[in-house]
């Protein structure tokens, strides 16, 4: 039974106004990640309030009572996580301590348990998203894309409206579970009346959840595009951009591993989540499932595994999450999660800052002048290269929905890469040693082309948020160093089209105090241009009129490479360390200093000659690391290449981006020579 609101130990009078002295929202930044320990034998559940807290929360946390140990607990400005020691590592309780609003005493007597989410909360939620101002303007509808198709939530048909409703979408796993998608042969009127018993829960969980929020409509992939018509297929699949970024809400089911998992917490919450109340001098607070480690499930989650989802729940303005024992919802203007009526959500823009989902919102753009693609762009591509795929073959499809509203930004893609500062987009480059297994069908020069197959659990957090232009696209330092084309056709047969033309622009980059040094540099670039990285377009176009193609490769895949070429020594043995465990050093001949750095996979590397062949893709200015801070040079960044055919121009296969940069003055002693080569 709960004391007096004064009545706490001598340890945690001390501790607790400490983290819980200022209102919610409204810590200083001194208060962030302070910390405070306890040794568990003095613990006074009973007669003291907040050892009352610490004690639910280790035992609702599967530690077993009675705990002998420190327990450490940290304030991150939201919440005070608590850790204890296990195996020589410290273990993180999934319970932890919030401030929540004012409680009568008669909820303070003991723990209470939530068995499922409230529908009024997350009504709430839509309430309050409706008024903020950056949602407000997401609210203008544009046309219905082509063959548009939905569920009447109501009746529980299929329509094809004739004007724009309010409908909700579903992002959900299909698993092993046996659906029969829709098949228009076999439905040419409308409406078409659906059977609920052949329909999986969670979508029959979805039509639910929609009735009681009061939306009569729901898109759903297996039932509201027609699968027997491959047309009708692909028009579906690049309005995908428009039907998620439409609708009025994104429902993504992120609990279990199949199409019958349902929505928990909705209809049921998988564990029950029990909290327990308790008055402090620092004001009410509650000990419950800490919601960022609840958060955390949505990463782990099997949802957050398929290729297909990443799409569906970037697009959509605003999204409800279901991960089992928690629901989120995140919009524009806040993100909310349950808090059971206890007011210990925080649904302010600051609530982002101390706390947020593992997933980046698309909308969530950062600015970035010194780069040539958005940083939303590249970390979405970079987390969704180990997703996996049904169908392999959907590798460029599943990510059609982001590229699309990006184009403004990274112009039309190329096979998965932006056609905007093409040579730039070349250098893409995952957080695993090259090469990988290839995907048929598609060339080796995009990441389309490549099976990426570290899973998440293999990769460090930091790199599955990996940003696959990291250092590859800053404006100062690549510009093109090459000239591409591809083939097109058009009436009178095939013809060379370009794709990217070599220049120098820097105007758009801010140089502050190092403008003077960096512009002479710039201004030698742009007069020694041709001398350095010459161009022969007639050439070219005489080489692509005599030439058969040697591979099976489907000629509007090759890519035609005017670019300056070199042989550099590759080491046999990788320099091992804790960063980059498969970087092998490139060197002018065997005894040189090394110039530059690879990743490679070991055993790929012990099957090839001790010379390999690379290109240079784009050339720009860096600070010159042997001289003074103000001091730049040139340097470049190559890409290695793999023989296929020694033919004219010779074929090759993109293997591996270099990791750091090669001076222009090594690139010059390693012989190069500007040529035509074709990229397959």
């Amino acid at each position: 039974m709960a004391v007096s609101p004064n009545t706490l130990c001598h340890l945690c009078s001390r501790h607790v106004p400490t983290f819980f002295a200022t209102p919610q929202g409204r810590q200083d930044s001194s208060q962030a990640r302070s910390s405070a320990t306890w040794n568990s034998v003095g613990l006074s559940p009973g007669l003291c309030n907040f050892c009352d807290l610490l004690h639910h929360c280790l035992n609702e946390s599967g530690v077993r009572l009675p705990f002998a140990g420190i327990i450490t607990g940290i304030f991150n400005g939201q919440e005070l996580q608590l850790h204890i020691p296990e195996a020589g590592n410290s273990k993180r309780l999934e319970y932890s301590i919030q401030r929540c609003s004012s409680r009568s005493a008669a909820l303070d007597k003991e723990a209470k348990v939530s068995n499922r989410l409230d529908t009024e909360e997350l009504k709430k939620w839509l309430e309050r998203c409706d008024r903020h101002q950056n949602c407000l303007k997401y609210q203008e509808h544009k046309n219905l894309p082509p063959d548009f198709r939905l569920i009447d939530v109501d009746n529980l048909t299929i329509i094809k409206p004739t004007e724009f409703v309010k409908y909700c979408t579903l992002s959900y796993v299909w698993g092993s579970v046996e659906q029969k998608p829709l098949m228009i042969q076999n439905h040419r009127e409308y409406p078409i009346v659906l059977n609920p018993r052949k329909i999986p829960k969670t979508i029959m969980d979805a039509v639910a959840l929609c009735r009681d929020i009061g939306v009569q409509y729901l898109w759903v992939d297996s039932l509201c595009i027609a699968h027997d018509s491959e047309t009708a297929l692909l028009q579906q699949i690049n309005s995908m951009a428009e039907i998620y970024s439409q609708s009025y809400l994104g429902i993504n089911a992120a609990a279990g591993d199949d199409a019958n998992a349902g929505l928990p917490p909705y209809k049921g919450r998988k564990p029950p989540v029990s909290y327990l109340i308790r008055t402090t001098p620092a004001g009410s607070l509650v000990a419950s499932l800490s919601p960022q480690i609840a958060a955390e499930q949505l990463i782990n989650s099997k949802w957050a595994s398929r290729g297909w989802t990443l799409q569906e729940y970037a697009l959509a303005r605003k999204v409800v999450f279901f991960t089992g024992s928690y629901a989120f919802y995140r919009c524009e203007g806040a993100l909310f999660y349950e808090d059971f009526g206890l007011g210990f959500s925080d649904p302010s823009p600051r609530g982002h800052e101390i706390f947020d989902l593992p997933l980046p919102p698309f909308y969530r753009r950062t600015p970035d002048e010194m780069r040539f693609y958005p940083l939303t762009f590249t970390r979405m591509l970079g987390q969704f290269l180990h997703r996996d795929l049904r169908e392999s073959t959907d590798i460029i499809r599943a990510f059609t929905g982001i590229l699309t509203p990006f184009e403004n930004e990274i112009g039309p893609h190329l096979w998965g890469l932006p056609s905007k500062e093409f040579a730039v987009a070349l250098q893409w480059k995952t957080e695993e040693p090259f090469p990988v297994p290839r995907r048929d069908g598609f060339p080796s020069w995009s990441w389309s082309g490549w099976l990426h197959t570290s899973r998440r659990e293999d990769l460090p957090s930091a790199k599955w948020a990996g940003d696959v232009y990291k250092g590859f696209d800053e404006i100062i330092a690549n510009q093109s160093a090459v000239v591409c084309w591809m083939v097109t056709e058009e009436r009178g047969g095939k013809r060379l089209k370009p794709i990217v033309k070599r220049r120098f622009d820097f105007e758009r980059v801010n140089l502050g105090n190092k403008a003077r040094v960096y512009l002479a540099v710039i201004e030698r670039l742009r007069s020694d241009c041709n001398i350095l990285f010459p161009s022969e377009p007639e050439l070219v176009l005489n080489f692509f009129t005599d030439w058969i193609p040697t591979s099976t490769s489907p000629l509007r895949q090759h890519l035609f490479v005017w670019a300056s070429c070199a042989s550099l020594y590759v080491d046999k043995e990788p320099c091992f360390n804790d960063l980059r465990a498969c970087e092998f050093a490139l060197r002018l001949n065997s005894n040189s200093e090394p110039v530059g750095w690879v990743e490679l996979r070991p055993e790929w590397r012990n099957g090839r000659s001790d010379y390999m062949e690379f290109f240079a893709v784009t050339v720009g200015v860096y600070p010159a690391s042997d001289t003074t801070a103000c001091a730049v040079e040139v340097r470049l960044k190559v890409i290695l290449v793999e023989l296929l055919f020694n033919v004219q121009p010779p074929v090759y296969r993109r293997i591996q981006v270099s990791h750091r940069s090669i001076s222009l003055k090594d690139w010059e002693a390693a012989e190069r020579r500007s040529r035509l080569i074709v990229l397959i």
